[in-house]
């Protein structure tokens, strides 16, 4: 049986105390329907989608055009309109592969590991797995090209290093590396050693942007 203090009164239309609870509902009731609505636009963006590259900044960075736009870009292209139109458009993603670290443009191996990372994408459809926004706005995810975990294999090939963030000095493909290391393959072979990127900015800044302007990256 309900104890009569514990029953709460309903307002009227016709109570103005009613009617500023009311509104306040409503007014809560908006706020959180904005910020489902918001949360609901997050969890789409971080869901997995398909996509094709449209280009390689170097080897660990890539700008992938959702398939619709990937097929317009390729139209225009066709076309003799502007090859870069399609960085106008607000659904192509810069994307940095999550994982490994690749020497930069203008640093020792930093050339050829973007050709490797070229050749692994080739011209088909890439899986783009969000992992996070880094603070450029980059989105990190993790590509796939069929069953290929294409960091995974940047690294498996001497192409790149396991990424080392905090503590974790390894990172998720140390493995990797570590045979790539033994076996002396690409950028492991080099003599002396090629510094890891971090290291390389550190001590000689990044790479003027004429660098990236070069060749058809």
């Amino acid at each position: 049986m309900q104890c009569k203090d514990s029953v709460v009164p309903i307002a009227t239309g016709d109570d103005d105390h009613g009617r500023g609870i009311g509104g306040s509902g409503r007014h809560i009731g908006g706020m959180a329907a904005g910020l489902l609505l918001s949360l609901t636009v997050q969890a789409q963006q971080m869901s997995p989608w398909q996509g094709q590259v449209v280009r390689v900044v170097d080897g660990d960075t890539v700008w992938v055009a959702p398939a619709a736009t990937a097929s317009t870009a390729a139209a225009m292209e066709g076309q003799g309109s502007d090859r870069r139109s399609w960085r106008r458009r607000q659904d192509v993603e810069k994307i940095r592969i999550d994982g490994m670290d690749a020497p930069e443009r203008c640093q020792t191996w930093g050339e050829q590991s973007g050709r490797v990372l070229e050749t692994l994408l080739g011209s088909g459809t890439v899986r783009v797995e969000p992992v996070a926004r880094d603070r450029y706005g980059r989105l990190l995810a993790r590509l796939w090209r069929g069953r290929l975990d294409v960091g995974q294999d940047m690294v498996r090939q001497g192409a790149a290093w396991s990424y080392r963030q905090g503590w974790d000095r390894k990172g998720p493909y140390a493995r990797e590396e570590a045979a790539a290391r033994a076996q002396g393959m690409g950028l492991f072979a080099q003599q002396p050693a090629a510094e890891y990127p971090g290291d390389f900015r550190r001590w000689h800044g990044s790479c003027p942007r004429s660098v990236y302007r070069r060749g058809r990256w």
